[in-house]
């Protein structure tokens, strides 16, 4: 990342650090709030609402459906920026796909009838979108579905239509979700952008700064954007939501002991602890026991996919999904290995990683900000997994980010599939070897059939949209001079 700061700005040393002023820094809370809040992130922020619809497809319409879903595709590639979304008269969407899911991946033995996946990032709710798909989209909405077992026709009623939707977007599967952006609507991003560059080329370069401090730049800044009519709203700050950390885990064992010494005695209640943690222990060994012998059968029948296969499968991946510079589209589907085992951990893992994503609000997914939205899904009847992803950048580059910054949690999730590097004890190897985690994730990759960004420029990447809005925070608070030289790097910064 470069930046083209105005010129003699004085130095000064770090910015000390965060206050609880900014919008996603921790405020001064109790620990019993904390803990509430940590436990309910509904009650932190606000964010973006999924609609996920997975539909069986009549076999004798399958390849009229796959033409069809090309020829959207195809519209929306030779589009420039903004696109038209698929969905007419249907606001609010920051990114939207169809995919069709084949009958069997790599002929593992899994075969289960083909069906289609509709996802759609949005703004506002749940009832709203399908509203708008069933009224004033439903012409495309016919056009689709009226290739999928069950649908009730164009001559059918709005609830009728938005019935079979719902009836089809499973609520309680086991899903693992992330979103990096949270608490933006597609107007603030758009014009969050437009605040920066403004900032940027009308403010900062049409003058001449010369000695002028730091907090007096600051301060003029704050001063031509309240005179500026049409930048009122950026004084308004965003709701992205905040991290309510979870108390210190010392702090809640003392509370329990006490809690416990006092109502029953120290003697019954350390027995009590002391039971509890002995059943704990004997089930996590007896678990660690049963995963390690699975991986050690997994380790011993795990083959590669042949070269030749693969390197066809490469080109065609790299021709049919965008790969170049900006925002892209990855589509992963992969069988679940059988077994008791392996299907307690993976749903496990997917709860706890939905639990921790939705925790997270500086756009930092274990250290990588490269995603916009992702899903980790469990379908047809858990059998496989589905990975459906928004990222920037390249495609090996973002893969390259999850070997280096996350490979424990990728492992926990991928090492349930089949085709995924051996692992020991569930979290170590795996995802580590890198050009093996690659060509994994390659091998299961399938065609996104239809995907739409509702972003003007594809160029909006998380970090650019995340730093955006902490510009516009700046412009609410007090800052020091460290803290203001640090906000204007965001402002000149170039998209990263």
């Amino acid at each position: 990342m470069t930046t083209a700061l105005p010129a003699r700005l004085p130095e000064y040393g770090p910015a000390p650090e965060p206050d609880g002023r900014g919008p996603w820094y921790d405020v001064r809370l109790s620990i019993g709030e904390r803990l509430r809040r940590w436990l309910d992130a509904r009650r932190t922020h606000g964010r973006h609402e999924t609609l996920t619809v997975i539909t069986p497809i009549r076999r004798e319409r399958l390849e009229t459906l796959r033409a069809l879903l090309q020829g959207i595709d195809d519209e929306l590639r030779e589009q420039p920026p903004p696109k038209r979304c698929p969905l007419p008269g249907v606001p609010g969407v920051h990114v939207l796909r169809w995919v069709i899911l084949p009958s069997s991946v790599r002929a593992s033995g899994v075969t289960v009838p083909e069906t289609l996946v509709f996802w759609s990032v949005f703004d506002g709710t749940r009832a709203d979108h399908l509203g708008a798909l069933t009224t004033a989209a439903r012409a495309r909405i016919d056009e689709i579905y009226g290739h999928c077992a069950g649908y009730p026709g164009p001559q059918a009623s709005a609830d009728a239509v938005e019935t079979y939707l719902t009836d089809h977007a499973p609520a309680r599967d086991w899903v693992a979700r992330f979103d990096g952006t949270p608490g933006r609507s597609v107007a603030d991003v758009e014009k969050e952008e437009e605040l920066r560059v403004r900032l940027r080329d009308e403010f900062l370069a049409r003058h001449d700064w010369g000695d002028t401090s730091l907090s007096h730049i600051h301060l003029r800044a704050k001063q031509w954007v309240g005179s500026t009519p049409d930048l009122a709203w950026a004084f308004k700050r965003p709701d992205v939501g905040r991290a309510a950390a979870l108390p210190p885990i010392r702090w809640i064992a003392a509370g329990v002991l006490i809690v416990l010494g006092a109502g029953f005695g120290v003697g019954p209640a350390f027995r009590a602890v002391a039971t509890l943690l002995g059943i704990a222990v004997a089930a996590a060994v007896a678990w660690l026991a049963g995963l390690r012998r699975v991986e050690l059968r997994a380790a011993r029948d795990f083959v590669p996919a042949s070269r030749r296969w693969f390197d066809a499968h490469d080109v065609d991946m790299r021709r049919r999904e965008d790969e170049d510079a900006g925002m892209n589209r990855l589509t992963i589907l992969t069988d679940v290995r059988p077994g008791l085992i392996r299907a307690l951990t993976i749903r496990a893992v997917l709860a706890f990683t939905d639990f921790a994503a939705r925790r997270v609000f500086d756009g930092r997914l274990r250290g990588i900000e490269t995603i916009h939205f992702a899903q980790w899904r469990l379908v047809d009847g858990g059998r496989r997994l589905l990975f459906m992803s928004n990222y920037d950048h390249r495609w090996d580059d973002y893969f390259r980010a999850f070997s280096d910054n996350a490979a424990p949690g990728v492992n926990a999730i991928w090492s349930n599939t089949d085709g995924f590097p051996p692992t020991a004890f569930l979290i170590g190897e795996g995802s580590r070897d890198l050009p093996a985690f690659q060509k994994a994730a390659r091998t299961y990759q399938i065609p996104t059939d239809v995907w739409f960004f509702g972003y003007r420029q594809r160029t909006l990447t998380t970090r650019r949209i995340n730093d955006n809005t902490r510009i516009r925070d700046g412009l609410s608070r007090s800052l020091t001079p460290p803290e203001v030289k640090e906000w204007l790097e965001l402002v000149y910064a170039d998209a990263a």
